[in-house]
């Protein structure tokens, strides 16, 4: 089992979780298990990992539990072996967590890259994935309009000229931690924080492979809808996005509106496609209310867009 990244004294504060690890596979899995209440698991996006989630953890762990894990070689955790960097290589690695910690009755938050990931595996465990939170995020094929999600892919990562910049440099977790949040900057131990979790550059060449992946496995996105036509269209969904997202601009969420028959749409003003870093309070009261409606029993018309959450949390 190879050593695994530690974070540096001076920013230790910056994470303010108990780490946890699962052994699987001869790699060490680390993973947060916070507050009490109705579980949510959060899967981060390919230019994050649990630390991605830090402010909106912060705002939901005084009323439920929330459960994050890092992906294998992000973060603090280790790469099973025979883990390969596909999708459905992700999708497993979430089922055997799922396992592992023994989750139940679970509500499942996905943000960009991660939507495809857990889709698959809320599809391949319904029962346990009661309902889901999709925030800025796709799980369709990338065909017609879409297709300019793999070009913006193309363009701005996988191109010769920039991917050996991200592999190289931090490129990527500059530009998030510096110019995302624009709306709640984050401050300079923030900033460098989430740039010491990208830097080593196998880490970095993780994060642009699983760009790749999602460009490229045109099939796991075609049979992942079907999944989700068979397995989860009733499921209750809240679909989240920036008012300012590209992908929501292009039309992603009505496509899930489309497959979803249980949903709510809500945007959150003045944010782009990042509102989990720019907004956690209010993307926080979001999910508070989805979820208290799903308690309740309530269905969900299958609306346009709602206005922004007026109260927060309970």
């Amino acid at each position: 089992m190879s050593e695994l990244p530690t974070i540096p004294k001076h920013l230790a504060h910056e994470f303010p979780f108990e780490s946890k690890f699962l052994h699987l596979n001869g790699a060490s899995i680390h993973y947060i298990d916070e507050g009490e209440g109705q579980t949510i698991l959060l899967l981060p996006p390919s230019i994050g990992n649990i630390y991605f989630f830090k402010r909106l953890i912060v705002n939901l762990r005084p009323h439920y539990r929330v459960v994050a894990v890092d992906f294998p070689g992000f973060g603090l955790s280790g790469v099973p072996r025979g883990h390969g960097q596909t999708l459905q290589s992700y999708t497993n690695f979430v089922l055997e967590v799922v396992r592992a910690i023994g989750l139940q009755k679970t509500a499942l938050l996905l943000n960009d890259t991660s939507g495809p990931i857990g889709l698959k595996a809320a599809a391949a465990m319904p029962n346990i994935f009661e309902s889901i939170v999709l925030a800025d995020t796709f799980g369709f094929p990338l065909t017609g309009k879409f297709l300019l999600v793999k070009a913006m892919i193309s363009t701005l990562i996988l191109n010769p000229i920039a991917r050996p910049i991200h592999e190289r440099f931090r490129a990527l977790p500059w530009i998030v931690s510096t110019l995302v949040p624009h709306n709640n900057p984050m401050n300079a131990a923030e900033r460098e924080l989430f740039k010491w979790f990208f830097s080593s550059r196998e880490s970095r060449e993780r994060m642009i492979n699983l760009f790749s992946a999602v460009r490229n496995e045109s099939e796991f996105l075609e049979s992942l809808e079907r999944d989700i036509q068979l397995h989860l269209k009733a499921k209750p969904v809240l679909l989240l996005y920036g008012q300012r997202d590209p992908v929501k601009i292009i039309g992603a969420p009505s496509r899930f509106q489309k497959l979803f028959q249980n949903h709510i749409y809500v945007t959150v003003d003045g944010e782009e496609h990042f509102p989990i870093l720019g907004s956690p309070e209010q993307t926080a009261a979001f999910v508070d209310q989805f979820l208290q409606n799903v308690a309740k029993g309530t269905r969900h018309p299958e609306s346009k867009e709602s206005p922004p959450a007026k109260q927060l949390l309970h």
